[in-house]
């Protein structure tokens, strides 16, 4: 499940085969594309959202900043 990081904006979502995002019943095809129809404009969906865990929140940012990194050393 991902959560909106602004509670200016809150919002749920989840992600779906393929990596697209799933917000309300309509399939966006990227992060930021699912973010801007929160926002009604345009938005950063990787700093947009977050996964939510019993530590806290952490940006799709820091998840593939994390990602990418472990590749490096694979």
């Amino acid at each position: 499940m991902l959560v909106s990081t602004n509670g200016a904006w809150p919002a749920s979502a989840r992600i779906v085969t393929g990596g697209q995002i799933d917000l309300e019943g309509t399939v966006y095809p990227s992060p930021s594309a699912a973010a801007a129809a929160v926002k009604d404009g345009p938005a950063n969906g990787w700093d947009f959202w977050a996964v939510e865990s019993s530590t806290g929140r952490t940006t799709l940012a820091t998840l593939r900043a994390q990602l990418l990194e472990s590749r490096k050393g694979g």
